[in-house]
């Protein structure tokens, strides 16, 4: 298992509110983040990926081409 640089419980805290918003601003708008998404927030309240990772995975895997931007669902598809 990786070692993460250890981040304070404000931090967390704080990185816990920005997601919540996130959630929140996102959700008034109709949409719900993926579950990629949300692994990756989870990920990144935990300490284990920086914002810029959040926000762009291809920034976490190098770069790589072939990696998912990220992705948000419609709540009401497919009704």
């Amino acid at each position: 298992m990786a070692k993460f640089p250890a981040i304070t419980l404000e931090e967390r805290a704080l990185r816990q509110r920005h997601v919540d918003g996130a959630r929140a601003n996102v959700g008034l708008s109709g949409f719900k983040p993926d579950e990629a998404t949300e692994e990756r927030a989870r990920r990144y309240i935990e300490g284990e990926i920086t914002l810029q990772e959040l926000v762009d995975p291809r920034h976490e895997s190098g770069g790589k081409p072939g990696v998912p931007a990220p992705s948000l669902k419609r709540e009401d598809a497919g009704r």
